[in-house]
């Protein structure tokens, strides 16, 4: 994937998931904002502490420099560059508290935007398919935007923010690198999505785990189905008041968003093992024990029906249920994997 690296941080890379946490960052500081009785469509109707010392306080309370890696200082201060300021603490410390929020909702237009980004395609631009070229792009084209107002002698719109993303999909800059349009992507992903599910099905015969990353494909194919027709306009996507719980008002959004998913007890031991295999540390006994417990198979014979003799592995996690077919005469046989025996 396309990224760029830290500037004077040498091994670190800007990741998508460094935007995803920033937009929580941005969320967090606007609930704040509308609990403390400002947003962009009110007047501050609350008196007491300075409110933006207050936002600086919970900033550094847990994205201080010293509290994050270098990656995230590094987008947050990129933002604030956009409004020459140094750092973004001081973002906050000098715009004037009527055009806070509306800042903070831009800025996280520009993670929203960037977070549109499909699975790479053979048909598209590789820039297209990452989010942090996306973000690159839509920051050069919301810079031209301000430089224009200024020109103009004019302040930022309160346009919705929603619009403003969609118009940049017909941006010339855009266009001219290979990005798409967000509803191209959305039906994109979607398609992914429906083939990774359909492969899930048919191919993956560990029971608990096929019925785990099901589940996974249908959370995110019902969220993708639910934004095709609206585009970037999201409520909870980019909630007005910073929390995207408020918005959420459908009983399968609240079961899939909200509820705590329990993943069986071999979900969990698999990703543990997968974990401490690739970044911990097993011991020799650990790892032949995992590699037998998940990667070991049953092997049988079946005489058929026709007289035709065939074998047939199956994993270790595979359940009663499974079927096998006799490549001579078609003929599906049900297998029970606690019916095998360790010779």
């Amino acid at each position: 994937m396309l990224t760029l690296a830290v500037p004077k941080e040498p091994g670190w890379y800007l990741k998508p998931s460094t935007i995803l946490e920033s937009r929580a960052l941005i969320h967090s500081l606007r609930w704040i904002l509308y609990n403390l009785g400002h947003t962009s469509n009110l007047e501050v109707v609350r008196d007491g502490p300075d409110i933006k010392e207050e936002l600086v306080l919970f900033l550094n309370s847990f994205y201080s420099p010293e509290r994050v890696s270098p990656d995230y200082s590094f987008l947050l201060n990129l933002f604030a560059h956009i409004w020459e300021e140094n750092t973004f603490a001081n973002l906050i410390r000098r715009m004037p508290l009527p055009n806070l929020d509306s800042v903070l909702m831009f800025i996280d237009g520009l993670c929203w935007y960037s977070l549109q980004a499909p699975p790479p395609a053979d048909d598209s631009s590789p820039w297209n398919a990452s989010p942090v070229v996306r973000l690159v792009i839509a920051i050069k084209c919301f810079e031209g935007l301000l430089e224009e107002l200024s020109e103009k002698g004019k302040k930022l719109p309160r346009t919705p923010v929603a619009q403003f993303l969609t118009d940049l999909d017909q941006h010339p800059l855009v266009e001219k690198n290979g990005l798409l349009t967000v509803e191209r992507n959305l039906e994109y992903a979607l398609e992914k999505l429906r083939w990774a599910q359909e492969v899930n099905k048919s191919e993956n015969r560990h029971g608990a785990m096929m019925r785990h990353f099901d589940y996974i494909f249908e959370v995110q194919i019902r969220q993708i189905e639910n934004r095709l027709p609206d585009g970037y306009n999201s409520h909870q996507g980019m909630p007005q008041d910073g929390n995207p719980m408020s918005r959420i008002s459908d009983n399968k959004d609240a079961k899939h968003l909200l509820m705590e998913y329990i993943p069986s007890e071999d979900v969990v031991s698999w990703f543990a093992f997968r974990e401490k295999l690739l970044f911990g540390f097993l011991n020799r006994t650990d790892v032949e024990a995992g590699l037998r417990k998940w990667f070991s198979t049953y092997e049988g014979l079946i005489i058929c029906d026709c007289e035709h003799i065939f074998s047939f592995t199956l994993p270790s996690g595979a359940e009663p249920g499974v079927q096998v077919t006799c490549i001579n005469c078609s003929t599906r046989h049900d297998v029970d994997p606690r019916d095998a025996r360790i010779i």
